[in-house]
């Protein structure tokens, strides 16, 4: 990384009207998480391609970049610009919707999230099954395919359609590269909207892949709690605190509830 972008800051210093090495340095600080760097570099590469009357289609990656930086900072208004404008200018771009989904689904706009969400999946199905018809793309949300699938899952729950929900559900779980993450946000969904059986299953689940977890030996405990299975959840509490004796929180309400 360090080596990477010294190198196209030297570049810049020699060329400093070339949107080009803005665009990678744009890249490489959204791969380590610098989300103002990204944003900032990638709007340097956009605003010189403009001054350059350049091809705004070769910067797809820097709407991406803005894009992913403001959703990631909160700024979901920004967020969802720089991404419209990224599929308007070609409507083969995955990456747009996926940040376009991710957008809608956080300001509670499901008209808009299902539209976008289902653009995204046609779309990644062609990508797979056609990946001639894309030579000139790089994508970087292809892994976010379970993602969508779980986000969808939960907005048709939301919407009380359990049967189309539990289709994108097993879909997401299936398709996840990493299980553990995956059946944590559906188990945390389940718990916070009150979905009990539910969620006491998908912990279990969790709990086989974790190897007794004291995070999810809580939560299986906050859920037996919830049930009104008092003794239950002290049995579940104590072993997280048994694997993480730090858990005083934990200590505390098992001594109020004995």
């Amino acid at each position: 990384f360090l080596r990477t972008t010294s190198m196209l800051r030297e570049q810049i210093k020699k060329e400093p009207q070339n949107p080009i090495p803005y665009r990678f340095l744009g890249v490489a600080y959204l791969d380590r998480g610098r989300y103002e760097d990204a944003v900032n570099e990638s709007k340097k590469a956009l605003e010189l391609a403009e001054m350059k009357k350049l091809k705004l289609k070769d910067f797809l990656v820097s709407f991406y970049i803005i894009s992913a930086g403001n959703y990631e900072k909160g700024r979901l208004k920004e967020a969802e610009t720089y991404a419209l404008k990224a599929v308007e200018l070609d409507n083969n771009f995955l990456d747009g919707y996926c940040v376009l989904s991710f957008v809608y689904d956080s300001l509670k706009s499901y008209d808009r999230f299902f539209q976008v969400s289902e653009n995204y999946l046609k779309l990644w199905n062609e990508i797979v099954k056609y990946p001639e018809r894309f030579p000139a793309y790089t994508f970087h949300t292809m892994g976010h395919k379970w993602r969508i699938h779980l986000c969808r899952g939960f907005n048709y729950l939301i919407r009380k359609q359990e049967e189309e929900a539990n289709f994108e559900l097993e879909r997401a779980i299936q398709e996840s590269f990493g299980i553990t993450t995956c059946l944590k946000l559906l188990g945390n969904f389940y718990l916070e909207n009150n979905y009990l059986d539910k969620a006491e299953e998908t912990f279990a689940r969790l709990l086989n892949a974790q190897e007794q977890s004291e995070e999810v030996l809580f939560k299986i405990g906050l859920v037996k709690f919830k049930k009104r299975s008092f003794e239950e959840a002290i049995v579940y509490w104590r072993k997280a605190v048994e694997k993480e004796p730090s858990l005083f929180d934990i200590r505390l309400m098992i001594c109020k509830m004995n």
